[in-house]
């Protein structure tokens, strides 16, 4: 199978297939005749494996870690828990600083009146943060 079929069957980009192969996830052979990729079910079976890891949200690195483990006969599960934990842990995270950001968002918001012509209440909010923060960071220097 070659990369444009690959893309199709995949859904992944030939240049994000490209990418996989320069990592060194994915290895596919070369045609003598042309010099062009040939994948095997094998190569397909491994860039699908990549593209559900970072569907939920693993990096390239991450992605290919857990490649190799999956290509390894023997039992991974408690190295893979352990990182899906990792993974679960930075999430988790991340949504407290989204809440966070949405709640300062909203408070800023419901700040302003939206009305043209009057001096805007976010604005002077932010700028008001930004001399707290410049503030802030003095005294900690000292």
């Amino acid at each position: 199978m070659q990369i444009q079929d690959v893309a199709k069957v995949t859904g992944l980009s030939p240049k994000a297939i490209r990418y996989y192969e320069a990592q060194g996830l994915v290895a596919p052979q070369r045609s003598a005749h042309n010099g062009y990729r040939i994948y095997s079910r094998d190569n397909l079976d491994h860039l699908c494996f990549l593209q559900h890891a970072r569907a939920v949200g693993f990096t390239v690195q991450e992605s290919g870690r857990l490649l190799n483990m999956y290509r390894k006969k023997g039992s991974h599960s408690a190295r893979v828990k352990h990182l899906v934990g990792e993974k679960l842990a930075e999430l988790r995270q991340k949504r407290l600083e989204l809440e966070r950001l949405e709640a300062t968002l909203s408070e800023l918001w419901q700040s302003c009146d939206g009305r043209e012509g009057n001096r805007c209440a976010i604005l002077d909010r932010l700028a008001a943060a930004n001399f707290d923060s410049a503030n802030s960071e003095v005294q900690h220097d000292r």
